[in-house]
């Protein structure tokens, strides 16, 4: 990786964790340059504007997300397992004292539900992808009897969703 992406890299992290704790709307250049103490054209050389900024740290918190909640849980052998791991790997995640970020993701629908843009655009996909993915799980748990087909798929995962946000 180069010196390049590597700072870039680290202040996405960063920015990821002042994120979390202020909203994405809290991420500026001009914080982020005093807080970093790095000038402001050094950052428009990375990201040219704050919407630049805040997809890639929307991106770092989708990935975060994913490695920690998705991918672990997607390795288990039975569907069952696959749906219980998911739901504690995002508990964990939400409750983890060391990144407040899962927490982060999951409060972004929150914040951006009625601010149209790229940002929420990107959201909006990533939540969906999430969505899709749970249903292929829960269609395999039904297959192996592990909850009675009549139940909604869609509306037993939001209201899980709907738990794990409030």
């Amino acid at each position: 990786m180069s010196s390049k992406n590597t700072t870039k890299s680290s202040i996405i992290n960063y920015e990821l964790k002042v994120a979390s704790i202020q909203g994405l709307e809290g991420v500026t250049i001009g914080g982020l340059a005093k807080d970093l103490k790095i000038s402001k054209s050094g950052l428009f050389r990375h990201f040219g504007f704050k919407e630049v900024l805040q997809l890639e740290i929307l991106k770092a918190s989708e990935k975060l997300f994913f490695d920690k909640v998705i991918y672990p849980a997607l390795c288990a052998k039975t569907g069952l397992i696959k749906l219980k791991l998911f739901f504690d790997n995002w508990l964990n995640l939400i409750q983890s004292d060391d990144d407040q970020s899962g927490c982060f993701f999951t409060a972004l629908g929150l914040e951006l539900d009625e601010k149209p843009g790229s940002a929420r655009n990107f959201l909006v996909s990533s939540y969906r992808k999430t969505f899709i993915i749970l249903l292929q799980v829960i269609k395999e748990v039904k297959l192996e009897k592990g909850l009675l087909k009549s139940i909604d798929s869609r509306i037993f995962i939001n209201e899980i969703w709907g738990i794990i946000i409030t």
